[in-house]
């Protein structure tokens, strides 16, 4: 199925003329036409490119959903509510991208912290936000990070290890104590050949870092674990998807074909 593509019954509810429950009782008590043909099933594809509905004879209006890859820029929120930080919302202009899509208004898929920079999807697909944030979904996501400390090579195969099988993280603020899921530690030797590293210098070590979770202020917080503190963050990848090296902060565009098939 394309990423164009979608079932009656979700388009239906996605469009706010039933709830989930009655699906199938709105499709059996109306008349509901697919390009001059009946639709009595809703497990039916409709192609929100070409393809034309109507309903009782009133034509409906197909609309594919929006898919944004933003370059989060630091000091900014994602939040939709207004107040006295910037929203990652107040960087996109065109209007067309502000258009309410299948009843359904442009949102982030998850978050980041308010200094952390990097990939951010913005979407209209409630289900896609789902399959990406749901914790029992254990979606990769990969951080740049820039350490404080320079660990020695011993101490960089060790926090490797301790990683790789989980580390403990205390109480937080109202976030409490526990034990991380394993994560993948990749330490950069050169950063100035690695395309995501924006702040050069020899002060810095680099690495990156792949949770399949994310708790509050995780990254940080396993680094302060292991004696070392984060400095700078910034998210390159959700699954397979990487964020684009030619969008600068703020900057964003649509998927392609070809990266959303991979999230979908």
């Amino acid at each position: 199925m394309t990423p164009y593509c979608t079932r009656l019954d979700d388009l239906l509810i996605r469009k706010k003329l039933c709830v989930h429950s009655r699906s199938r009782r709105f499709i059996h008590s109306h008349t509901i036409m697919l390009n001059n043909a009946p639709a009595i099933n809703g497990g039916t594809i409709v192609n929100c490119q070409k393809d034309i509905l109507t309903i009782d004879g009133k034509n409906i209006y197909l609309e594919r959903d929006l898919y944004l890859m933003m370059n989060k820029e630091q000091n900014t929120v994602c939040t939709t509510l207004k107040g006295q930080h910037k929203r990652v919302f107040d960087c996109i202009t065109e209007d067309k991208y502000h258009k309410t899509v299948y009843g359904s208004p442009l949102q982030s898929a998850g978050r980041l912290d308010l200094d952390t920079e990097g990939l951010l999807l913005l979407t209209t697909d409630g289900h896609l936000i789902h399959k990406l944030t749901s914790p029992q979904k254990e979606t990769a996501k990969t951080y740049l990070v820039y350490l404080l400390h320079n660990p020695s090579a011993k101490e960089k195969k060790d926090i490797q290890e301790v990683f790789a099988k989980g580390i403990y993280l205390p109480q937080e603020k109202n976030a409490p104590s526990f034990v991380t899921k394993p994560s993948q530690i990749t330490w950069i030797e050169n950063d100035h050949s690695f395309p995501y590293c924006t702040l050069k210098g020899s002060d810095f070590n680099t690495c990156t870092l792949t949770l399949t979770e994310g708790k509050f202020h995780q990254v940080k917080r396993m680094f302060r674990a292991v004696n070392n503190e984060v400095i700078f963050l910034k998210r390159i990848a959700i699954g397979s998807l990487y964020l684009d090296k030619t969008l600068l902060p703020g900057q964003y565009r649509e998927l392609t074909i070809e990266e959303l098939s991979r999230l979908l």
